[in-house]
This record gives structure tokens, sequence and C-alpha cells, in this order.
């Protein structure tokens, strides 16, 4: 009961940091837009997609950081945390030199000779590859102590840093109407300083209030090869994963140019602000996962990961559903004039989204095992796939949101293997995970889909059609949830929390 008040109250505290960073985000990507123009704001998320490609490093080293100071906080080893915190600080340290290195050279010819790129903004390009590239560097270096505040269960700190993130990001798009310069140079220039404004915010907190953070060189051959290997294999993944995302990405740049990279990127700025909100569930449970697992509390881990799994996609689906409806609507809305393919892409990543939530705790689980061998080689290689694929199918003339088509297709066979997975490192009954998450999330979707063509909102303003959608599709929702997507334990759970409140609403009132 203690970890489940501890999980809802961490969760708490990152949805109170997605509902104002959501807003705040999508406000701010329009004033972005608006001011760079839709040929800039592709340039800008291609140059960065460059250096990105080298984030599946900081990706594996994040998520092997996590596990092991997860895993040692479970296990009450105190030195022993200390000697894992030195050890993948000082691994951060060298791989954003040598990420520093990569990008001056294959990736700054890259940039130069291979991107389709206008002459008259090639400069300009450049400034922006070199502040993100910085940038990068830092939340590199960043990253285990961003780790060690997650692993701590300290999310209203990760909350509160992440809100003076997105607060300082709004204030550089207002920057941007100064008229202080050529704007996709000044915006390039300005995200770096917030990147390293927040690198200091983390590691000032954990050096006040977390002692594993004090530096002192150490070595221990048995944990160094212990994280070297997870971590080359976390590696494989996450390249796959970069592969899979910013690949393609260059690839729609080299057919199509920079204007329906700029579609794509409004499509995910939307994919991103939904599917982080219900990732602070995640995020507030793969800590426990990795502390039970710890403790060899298998049963806990996989309850855990079935809960994960099916709360997610619920939450996803409520948010996602009136834009999947509503997609023209609310981009219309959001920026006024709509990209090409915009609407199209926009629906496609939130498909995927709802297929990809279904294995954030599996992932969780697998990892916490340190067994992740071939675990990556099988998930990694299909990702891998998607590039190859995408090309080939771009080649023949096809739309440019084939490629999402693909993507949506390798998630679901990825679903697959992690499940595979899971059976054998985890002992999770797969036939169960079908019936009590796949299952019940599917009926849900039919039986919204079908109150929703019942009664179809339909106003003579956008605005009041968005507010009549939002509150129809989560009356839908959530009238589905509760009959059909939950089990019995968990309608009395509701059935009691709302009782509850309802009471202290009377005593409240009767005074």
């Amino acid at each position: 009961m203690h970890k489940n008040k501890r999980i809802v109250k961490n969760t708490m505290f990152l949805y109170f940091r997605m509902i104002l960073t959501l807003i705040v985000s999508l406000y701010t990507s329009r004033l972005v837009f608006n001011a760079l123009g839709v040929d800039d704001y592709g340039i800008y998320n291609i140059v960065a997609g460059v250096v990105t490609m080298f984030s599946f490093i900081n990706g594996a080293m994040s998520s092997s950081t996590q596990r092991f100071l997860a895993y040692e906080i479970g296990m009450g080893d105190v030195e022993r945390l200390k000697k894992v915190f030195n050890i993948c600080f000082n691994i951060h340290l060298i791989l954003s030199i040598l990420i520093v290195l990569l990008c001056e050279t294959v990736g700054l010819w890259f940039l130069n000779y291979k991107l389709n790129i206008p002459s008259d903004r090639l400069m300009a390009a450049n400034w922006v590859y070199q502040s993100v590239v910085f940038g990068f560097m830092f939340t590199v270096i960043s990253v285990p102590f961003n780790a060690n505040i997650i692993a701590h269960e300290r999310m209203q700190i990760f909350a509160y840093i992440t809100i003076v993130d997105v607060f300082l990001k709004l204030a550089i798009s207002y920057l941007l109407y100064l008229n202080v310069g050529d704007n996709l140079i000044v915006y390039a220039i300005s995200i770096l300083t917030v990147n390293i404004l927040i690198f200091f915010c983390y590691f000032i907190y954990n050096k006040i209030f977390f002692d594993n953070t004090k530096y002192c060189f150490c070595w221990d051959k048995s944990l160094f090869k212990q994280v070297g290997s997870f971590t080359g294999w976390s590696l494989f993944g996450n390249l796959s994963s970069v592969a899979a995302n910013q690949g393609v990405n260059i690839i729609l740049n080299i057919f199509f140019g920079p204007a329906v990279n700029g579609s794509r990127a409004i499509a995910y700025q939307i994919n991103n602000a939904v599917v982080n909100f219900i990732s602070s569930l995640q995020v507030a449970i793969n800590p426990q996962i990795i502390k039970n697992y710890s403790k060899n509390d298998y049963s806990e881990v996989n309850n855990l990961v079935f809960k994960g799994a099916k709360y997610s996609f619920f939450l996803l689906y409520l948010l996602s559903l009136p834009v999947l409806i509503k997609t023209n609507e609310v981009l219309s809305f959001w920026l006024g004039n709509v990209p090409d393919y915009a609407v199209v892409f926009c629906r496609l990543a939130l498909i995927d989204a709802l297929v990809v939530c279904w294995s954030g705790g599996l992932m969780a689980a697998i990892q916490a095992t340190g067994k992740i061998k071939k675990y990556q080689i099988v998930v990694g290689g299909i990702l891998l796939l998607n590039m190859p694929i995408s090309y080939c199918l771009l080649k023949l003339n096809n739309e440019p949101f084939v490629v999402f088509i693909v993507t949506i297709i390798l998630s679901l066979t990825s679903l697959v293997a992690r499940l595979f997975f899971s059976r054998k490192l985890n002992n999770l009954d797969v036939i169960s995970f079908f019936k009590k998450v796949i299952c019940r999330c599917l009926t849900v979707i039919i039986i919204t889909v079908l109150m929703f063509y019942l009664y179809v909102p339909n106003t003579k303003t956008i605005l009041s059609e968005l507010i009549l959608t939002v509150i129809y599709t989560s009356f839908c929702v959530s009238i589905a949830i509760f009959f059909v997507g939950l089990e019995g334990k968990e309608k009395t759970w509701v059935f009691n929390f709302l009782k509850n409140k309802i009471v202290v609403i009377k005593r409240k009132v009767c005074r």
C-alpha cells in the first residue's frame, strides 16, 4: 500500500508537470512555427535530427544509469550506490567528448554535403548545428544527475525543473518576435543557453541533497564490466530506435525536402505532448519495477507491468481520441495554416504511440533482469528494418505517410518480441497479458468509437466544437474504461475513492 501511494503521489506530481508543460509547449511551438516559418522550422528539426542520431548513446546510458541506481537503492548498499554513480558519471563524461568529436566530423560532413538544405540557409543551418551539438553535450552530462533523482523517486523536483525548462523556452519564443537577428540562429543559441541552465539545476540539487553524487575517482573492474555490458547492448537498442525515428526523417528530407520535415515535426509536437503526459505514469512505476526485482518479488513486478501497460493505454487514448477525431480542427486552431500531410502524419503518429505504450512496463521489467543481449539484438533488429523498408517504398513513388504505416507495423512486431522475452525472463503470463490488457483496451476502443458516431458534436466555431468533442469523448472513454476496461477490484477501488471524495465535499458544504 505504501508503495502504491508513492506511485500515485509521484504520478500526480508528474501529471501536474505535464498539464502545465503541455499547454505551454503547444503554445510555444505555435509561436516558434509562426516566427520561423515552415521551411526554417523544418531546417531546425532536420539539423537537430542529425545530432539526435547520436542520442542513442545518451538514451542507452540513461536507461542503464537509472536501472543500476534503482537496483542498488533497492538492495540498500550505500557504498556500492556511490560507486555506481561515479562510474556512470565518468562514462557519460567520456561519451560526451566522443559525441562532440563524431558530430564535428561525420555529422558536419553529412549536414553540408548530404542534406537537402537551400544554399542561402546553409550558414544558418551550421549555426543551428553547433548550438545543438554543445547543448546535447550538456544534456549527456546531466543524465546521471537526472537518473539519480528519478531512482530516488523525487518526482516533484524532476517536475519543477521541467516546468522551468518549458517557461524558459516560452520566453525564447517571444524573443524571436523582437527581430534581433536571424531568427533561426537566435532560436538555436537560446535553446543552447536553456540546456546549460537546466544542467546546473540538476547538478546543484544532487550536490545538496544526495551523498552518493560526491565525485571521487573509483575503479571497480567487475562493476564497470557489468555496467559496460548492459550499456553496450542498450546502445544497439537505442541506435535502432533513433534510426527508426531520425533516420526516417532524413529519408523524408531526401525525397521531399524540408517542408515535409516541418509537417512531420508538427505531428510529433502533438504526439510528444500527449505521450509525455502519460509517460509520467511509467516514469513513476519503473523504479518500483526495478526495486521489486532486486528483492526477488517477481509477482509484484508482473503486476506493475500489467497495470502500467493498461493504465498508460487508457490515459493516452483518453487524451488522443479527440485529437484523432478532430485533427484538422486542432491543427487549424493551433497553427492557423495547416501544412500538407500534417493531419495524416499526426493521426498515424498517435496510433503508433498507442501501440508503443503497451511495451513500457515490459521494457522496464526486461531491463531490470540485466539480461538484455538477445532482447536488444531481436527488438533492435526489428526497429532497424524501418529505414530500408521506408526507403524502398518511397523509391516506388509512394506518399510520405507510408513511413508511418511501416513504423506502426514494426511497433506491433516489437511488442510481440517483448512479450516473448518477458515470458522467458520474468515468467510473465502472455495469455493473461493479452486478455487483461490488449483485449480490454481494444474493447474500449470499439465501444467508444460506436458511442461517438451515435452523436457527432458539430457547432459553428472551431473552439466550441473542440471543447464539446473533448467533453463528449472523455465521457465515452471514461464509461467504457469503468465498465469494460477495469477488473472487479479496480472498479471497487474507483467506487470507494469517489464515495470518499463525495463524503469530504458534503462535510465541507455542511460547515
